[in-house]
């Protein structure tokens, strides 16, 4: 896959960031496996208590019924999902036993592999990760006011005026209150749609916040590093496709 389509995979992926499918139906090894979806009472059934349990289908009084319950082990089946804080694991089932151990939820992200790197993000992935940032936020608006993508476009081509504008055109999507303050709620879904997708998302927003609930556009500029025009690379398309795998699927909660 050309890096022209691979994006548009992972921007189609961001423009649903933090949605969690609506049809989750885990492999247990129990009677819902052997259910088609018109009869299996699990589809399209989310657990909400607790919200880490899986729903198995049980009889109750000569009718299936969803059933929320910890799974207490999980078939030999591989078929991985990625969570949102862009962990992978072999299964749904695995994922919510796992979350059933920690007693916390960990939502779907997507059931398939994780787009972002499993091993840990490097200094140096994490020095490129704000201009690779930028670059996405770059064919976003592209997206959003054009409704189509340049491939050859990049933020080195860009103004220092025009990173700027850029960022702040980020910034005020983000911002839902309208105050200039981004807090924990603004960057919860765009956080949580980008860590299945970079590996360094995490180690970014942990960096960029410095523990404060709230991030000013100034804050903000500096984290993406707008004005370091030299630490550019001269195609960060480059250095983004070096970190991603190359093979590509298709409330506040605890984090991991």
């Amino acid at each position: 896959m050309n890096y022209y389509s691979w994006l548009l995979v992972v921007l189609a992926s961001l423009l649903v960031a933090g949605q969690e499918p609506d049809n989750e139906v885990a492999s247990n090894g129990g009677d819902s496996d052997e259910l088609d979806d018109d009869h299996n009472p699990c589809y399209g059934y989310r657990c909400r208590k607790p919200s880490y349990a899986i729903c198995i289908s049980k009889e109750i009084d000569g009718i299936l019924q969803p059933v929320c319950e910890c799974p207490e082990s999980c078939p030999d089946i591989v078929k991985p999902v990625c969570s949102v804080y862009g962990k992978q694991y072999d299964s749904l089932c695995h994922l919510r036993l796992f979350a059933c151990k920690k007693q916390r939820s960990y939502p779907l992200a997507y059931p398939k592999p994780c787009v972002a790197s499993q091993e840990p993000c490097s200094e140096f992935e994490l020095n490129e990760f704000p201009h690779r940032l930028l670059e996405w936020f770059l064919h976003l608006r592209e997206i959003d006011e054009l409704r189509e993508l340049n491939p050859n476009s990049n933020i080195r081509k860009l103004t220092n005026a025009g990173r700027e504008k850029l960022a702040k055109w980020k910034f005020d999507l983000l911002d839902r209150k309208h105050d200039g303050l981004l807090d924990r709620r603004d960057l919860r879904e765009f956080r949580y749609g980008l860590m299945p997708l970079e590996h360094c998302a995490e180690d970014f927003f942990n960096g960029c916040s410095q523990g404060s609930k709230t991030i000013n556009l100034e804050q903000w500029n500096t984290c993406l590093r707008v004005d370091d025009v030299e630490g550019i690379p001269k195609r960060v398309a480059e250095v983004f496709l070096n970190v991603v795998p190359k093979q590509t699927p298709i409330e506040e909660e605890d984090e991991e």
